[in-house]
């Protein structure tokens, strides 16, 4: 019996000692500076922070700031870049934004994209988004295209569009002996309209709807859109502003790009359902244009978007017309296939 009780008592003494053994063992160290369970992480560290790219574009007032208003006041939120978009009143500063590499897209006239390409600079057309705002008024009663013979057209700027697209429609009609009075700038041609010094003058949207709000007995000789469609025997308009975008700049964020040419076809859309909302956004923008003016000239001001690639076709016809009536609006030639953004 003794001989069993020692037996028992040196049982549990082992079994003991082994217990203790294996608790100790499983005991963490919550002190222990061992780095394979601790990871010590430096705030300052600049390669733990989110880095965003600064991303510029320019956009000229009129239907063009009009077709990305949507953009303009609401922002473009893409993660990781800072989109600013820049309206500017004097579009001859569009040039010098390609030309210094400034922007990285610019809101353009195609035949402007068209003659800076030529020139050489490193930018490709990735999109159309304005096909025509173009409009033949007259303060007198006129019947057709062909009483236009004996007057004279006001517009801005020989050799720009306006004065292309009017002589070509012109010539294809068999309408001569017509006088033209080039003002220098767009602000000059509702002034002298409503002051009743010019009889006949060519207006964009939203000049138009400002002459019909306030001389509402003015007549629309000839909608340029449907004479363009009309000589060419197309269903597209012509297609006169879309978005230039540097080429380094896509190469370095193609994902960006596809995505804001995206948000941007919505924002081109969202105008044309949205046009009291539009007007509304595009007079917070304090370009000197009321809501109502801006809400009128939406259906006359045609935007649509469509990729450059998609609207390959219409641009290589508008490039023609004006290579055959006037060279240097496009650089002297019709520019090459690398010119289409994809």
């Amino acid at each position: 019996m003794k001989k069993i009780m020692i037996s028992i008592v040196i049982f549990i003494m082992i079994f003991s000692i082994v217990g203790c053994t294996a608790t100790k063992s499983e005991e963490i160290d919550l002190n222990s500076d061992d780095k394979t369970n601790n990871k010590t992480v430096d705030v300052n560290d600049d390669s733990t922070k989110v880095k965003t790219v600064d991303v510029n574009i320019t956009v000229p007032a009129g239907s063009t700031a009009l077709s990305m208003v949507k953009l303009i006041k609401d922002g473009v939120d893409i993660e990781g870049y800072n989109v600013n978009i820049e309206v500017i009143k004097a579009t001859d500063l569009l040039a010098s934004k390609v030309l210094s590499g400034e922007s990285d897209m610019v809101l353009l006239p195609t035949n402007l994209a068209a003659k800076l390409y030529n020139k050489g600079v490193d930018y490709s057309l990735k999109s159309v988004n304005v096909w025509g705002s173009l409009f033949l008024v007259s303060a007198e009663q006129l019947t057709s295209i062909k009483d236009l013979e004996g007057k004279t057209i006001t517009m801005i700027g020989k050799g720009l569009t306006p004065d292309i697209l009017m002589k070509y429609i012109l010539k294809e009609n068999n309408v001569k002996d017509v006088e033209f009075n080039y003002v220098s700038g767009g602000s000059e041609l509702a002034p002298l309209f409503l002051s009743g010094k010019s009889k006949i003058s060519i207006m964009p949207e939203p000049v138009l709807s400002i002459i019909l709000s306030k001389k509402p007995n003015t007549k629309i000789v000839l909608d340029f859109q449907k004479e363009w469609k009309s000589i060419s025997g197309g269903d597209s308009s012509y297609p006169q502003a879309g978005i230039f975008v540097k080429n380094s700049f896509t190469s370095s964020n193609k994902e960006f790009v596809e995505k804001f040419m995206q948000k941007y076809r919505d924002a081109s859309e969202w105008v044309n359902t949205n046009k009291e909302e539009a007007g509304i956004y595009y007079e917070s923008l304090d370009l000197g244009l009321p809501a109502k003016v801006i809400e009128e000239s939406i259906e006359r001001s045609n935007i649509h978007f469509e990729t450059a690639l998609e609207a390959k076709d219409d641009l290589n016809k508008y490039y023609n017309v004006l290579f055959d009536n006037s060279k240097d609006s496009i650089g002297g030639k019709v520019p090459s296939e690398d010119f289409y953004g994809n």
